[in-house]
């Protein structure tokens, strides 16, 4: 589902902050099943990956947080909280619309260049990923630097 500018600014503006262990960590506000926003639950469990977005059997959206999750740099952790939550509130499993959607709220919120840079060195050492994230860090940064090109 696409949404235009103003709304994904709304949901930008949704974003609160929730998870007490870490105090700048962003969650946010996404449609329930029923189409009403709800805040997103958020929990540790297990997860192939860093963290996934789901809807829970009652049509609630959630985040699940990996073991892994927490020892990635807290950078890391800001983008991958943002980037579940993209998934969420653009209701999309493609995972370079998700990532281009963290990374421009994260710009939008004073990203630095040497943070972005960071974050792209770190994508490009994570080394072969699945399809999904074009095969490897490298291909998923790259891809997700062509997904916000212009955006």
């Amino acid at each position: 589902m696409r949404h235009n500018h103003s709304f994904w600014l709304l949901a930008v503006l949704l974003i609160s902050f929730l998870l007490p262990e870490r105090a700048d960590a962003q969650t946010c506000t996404a449609r329930h099943a029923n189409g009403k926003f709800v805040p997103v639950r958020e929990r540790t469990g297990m997860s192939m990956f860093w963290a996934h977005a789901s809807y829970d059997p009652d049509g609630w959206p959630s985040i699940t947080y990996g073991p892994t999750f927490f020892q990635l740099p807290q950078i890391m952790q800001e983008l991958t909280v943002l980037h579940e939550c993209a998934h969420l509130v653009e209701q999309t499993t493609n995972e370079f619309i998700a990532n281009c959607k963290a990374l421009s709220i994260m710009r939008h919120q004073g990203l630095s260049s040497a943070e972005e840079e960071y974050i792209g060195q770190f994508h490009i050492q994570i080394g072969p990923l699945p399809p999904q994230y074009g095969g490897s860090g490298a291909a998923f940064w790259a891809g997700t630097l062509q997904m916000c090109h212009g955006h």
